[in-house]
């Protein structure tokens, strides 16, 4: 059981790092080509992005 726990935790603190990387390439079209992430879908993941970082500092 701790092994899941540690597990959850490395996962939550990784998570944010990645989704800023992911939010900024998916915006760029240089990297995306005709699939740049725009509108109501951009919006969402940098909403979700603090938020995961809100929980992290929460359950810390």
């Amino acid at each position: 059981m701790k092994a899941l726990f540690w597990s959850a935790v490395l996962n939550g603190i990784a998570a944010v790092p990645i989704m800023l990387v992911m939010m900024i390439m998916a915006a760029r079209p240089e990297v995306m080509g005709v699939f740049v992430v725009g509108g109501t879908l951009k919006w969402l993941g940098w909403t979700a992005t603090p938020r995961v970082n809100g929980n992290y500092v929460i359950l810390r």
